[in-house]
């Protein structure tokens, strides 16, 4: 299993067949000291993730997002329904399915 965590990189892999079908999770609210360790672990837990980024602004401050992505529709499906009350060190966070806008939004 393949659970790659990149950089706390803003640069994104580009969208792909698979992302058309929902592989990709964005996660909001995530607490300023977050490391992609630690949503990693809580994100493994529903299916292989094929790698997992912190979002951050251009001055390097963290975005409080994430975008994880899944090998499968069904794992990133289920992670969306199964987090939507989740905390992380105390602080609630928010997980949808990735859509286009959703990276514009995160900045």
């Amino acid at each position: 299993a393949d659970t790659r965590a990149p950089s706390d990189s803003h640069t994104i892999p580009p969208l792909t067949r698979d992302d058309t079908r929902g592989t990709r999770v964005v996660v909001s609210g995530l607490p300023t000291d977050v490391k992609v360790e630690d949503f990693i672990r809580v994100f493994k837990s529903f299916g292989i993730v094929s790698w997992a980024r912190l979002l951050s602004r251009p001055q390097g401050f963290h975005a409080k997002t994430a975008i994880i992505s899944y090998e499968r529709e069904h794992d990133a499906v289920t992670a969306v329904e199964q987090l939507p009350n989740f905390y992380i060190s105390g602080q609630k966070i928010a997980v949808e399915l990735f859509h286009e806008t959703s990276e514009r939004r995160a900045f």
